[in-house]
């Protein structure tokens, strides 16, 4: 029996080394999840900070206005605009309306 156990313990040595590199990588993995979320949340701050002025401004047309209430208007709203932005990969749509306008 235990020769047994040997020879399958000897199978799963690839197995082992992959686990040992997932529990080498996680935590550099997880302190960058933590910077990213930092920076995408101090960007969304700015952002809606800085579209204030384009939103309360009656000049600009009142649907530019609401477009850009709906995805820079609050803080919450650019960080989700900024996560879909960042993991969707569908910045053109988000972005180019706010340089065009």
């Amino acid at each position: 029996r235990a020769m047994r156990m040997v020879r399958t313990l000897r199978l799963f040595k690839g197995l082992r080394l992959l686990v040992k590199a997932c529990q080498c990588f996680l935590p550099s993995l997880g302190w960058a999840m933590v910077l990213l979320t930092v920076f995408m949340s101090m960007s969304a701050l700015i952002l809606a900070t800085l579209l204030q002025d384009f939103i309360s401004n009656p000049v600009n047309h009142l649907e530019d206005r609401e477009w850009v209430w709906m995805r820079y208007g609050t803080a919450y709203h650019a960080l989700y605009t900024l996560y879909e932005i960042t993991f969707a990969g569908n910045w053109p749509t988000n972005v180019r309306p706010v340089l065009e306008k």
